[in-house]
């Protein structure tokens, strides 16, 4: 009778763990538990963040996951879910593909209790694409900053010839026209045409240091 019962119950487990599994294995997102720093379940989303399948993933240590400037980094996250100094976690790191290449996931993950014993499970997901296009985000963030330092170099350079250009051209054709205006008054005899010639030197002399100005 007891065997029965025994028999009954175990069958009533497996069916409740059916939805979940199914739930689990067809998630778009990767779930893992890890244990004592080795991957204890994966689903195929998880272990294919790496390029495994998830019985190549199950049973390999972390450090074997993530790439050698990562390592330290993730293992010491694990240890302080799983001693409860900081039970849950959420970031961004790097996994390490069986290729050779390093892969951007971000990973949350909580301290449980599996089989008996304290571990992390959580969900990861690839942000290849959100890495990229921050990458991207920067690198034309970066080129607007040169081109807009190219703009307000040109801008001064353009300024600097213009500033030239009224000192050197209009300032050299004012004061021609000084120096001419001067040799005609010198030659007058009429003292009207001389005020109106003292009158164009004047006004070529304040022209003069109208530009002056303007160049400087």
């Amino acid at each position: 009778m007891s065997s029965g019962r025994d028999e009954q119950a175990s069958e009533d487990a497996q069916t409740a763990e059916i939805p979940f599994r199914a739930i689990v294995e067809q998630s778009l997102v990767g779930i893992y538990v890890i244990q004592d720093e080795l991957v204890q379940y994966a689903n195929a989303v998880f272990a294919g963040l790496t390029g495994h399948l998830p019985e190549e993933i199950v049973g390999m240590h972390i450090r074997d996951l993530t790439p050698p400037w990562r390592s330290e980094e993730n293992l010491q996250r694990i240890r302080q879910r799983v001693s409860g100094e900081i039970p849950s976690m959420r970031f961004r790191t790097q996994g390490w593909h069986k290729d050779g290449y390093p892969v951007d996931v971000e990973v949350h993950g909580s301290r449980v209790i599996f089989r008996g014993r304290p571990a992390v499970a959580g969900v990861a997901i690839s942000i290849a694409e959100n890495v990229r296009f921050e990458h991207e985000l920067l690198h034309s963030q970066e080129q607007l900053r040169a081109l807009a330092a190219h703009i307000n170099e040109d801008r001064e350079k353009q300024r600097q010839h213009t500033a030239r250009e009224l000192h050197d051209v209009l300032g050299g054709i004012l004061t021609s026209l000084k120096m001419d205006a001067a040799r005609v008054r010198r030659r007058l005899e009429r003292d009207d045409n001389r005020e109106i010639v003292d009158g164009i030197v004047d006004l070529a002399q304040e022209a003069i240091d109208a530009v002056r100005q303007l160049s400087e």
